[in-house]
């Protein structure tokens, strides 16, 4: 998927320090733990502090559709076209129907 974590420069450090110190059981332990709808409050000191942890990094994957960074890639693709062939003269917008779009039926 060629995923890779980016991070606050201030945190740089000790981040690095703490995920190398962190066990893949422990991640496992809270990723199964929140795939079961548990509470949170009952984590393991050692499981509050990898979850600490993951909430100030970013995983950032280009290749997973709908994804920030997915985005990004796309935007800066059109941009690349439009510095290669210059702004578009004419623009379209589409609006889908009302009646068979399900935004528009949860909004209703």
């Amino acid at each position: 998927l060629q995923t890779y974590f980016t991070v606050q420069q201030r945190h740089f450090d000790q981040l690095a320090d703490d995920l190398l110190r962190i066990s893949s059981d422990t991640l496992e332990s809270v990723a199964d733990h929140f795939e079961q709808d548990r509470d949170p409050r009952e984590l393991n000191e050692t499981q509050r502090h990898a979850l600490k942890l993951l909430n100030k990094v970013n995983t950032i994957s280009a290749n997973i559709p709908g994804s920030h960074a997915a985005k990004i890639k796309a935007r800066n693709e059109i941009r690349a076209y439009m510095g290669y062939y210059g702004l578009p003269h004419v623009y379209l917008t589409m609006n889908p129907n009302a009646t068979d779009s399900p935004i528009f039926q949860v909004m209703i």
